[in-house]
């Protein structure tokens, strides 16, 4: 495996972990957090994927974007999941 995707998939792996203690508590403070977690992890299993087919990722939270750029290798259509996970990202001030 490329190192670089490695990495990705390593930082994908550790949020879902964190992702997975969060749940077990049960607390619904913690929903949002859950949430940009999920997110995060798409995020990066998906830039990573791009990594493998030799494409740089865009800076980029927009989990559609990132899915658009995928298409033509990943022919698997998520969009509305895609779109609702997409909400939870950190938006620029």
């Amino acid at each position: 495996m490329n190192p670089l995707v490695g990495e990705w998939v390593d930082k994908a792996r550790k949020d879902w972990v964190s992702l997975e203690i969060l749940l077990e508590t049960r607390n619904s403070d913690t929903a949002e957090t859950v949430c940009f977690l999920a997110q995060q992890c798409i995020e990066k299993l998906m830039k990573g994927l791009l990594v493998q087919k030799k494409i740089r990722p865009p800076k980029s939270h927009n989990l559609i974007e990132l899915q658009f750029l995928l298409e033509s290798h990943y022919p698997i259509s998520a969009e509305e999941e895609l779109e609702e996970l997409s909400i939870w990202a950190v938006e620029a001030c």
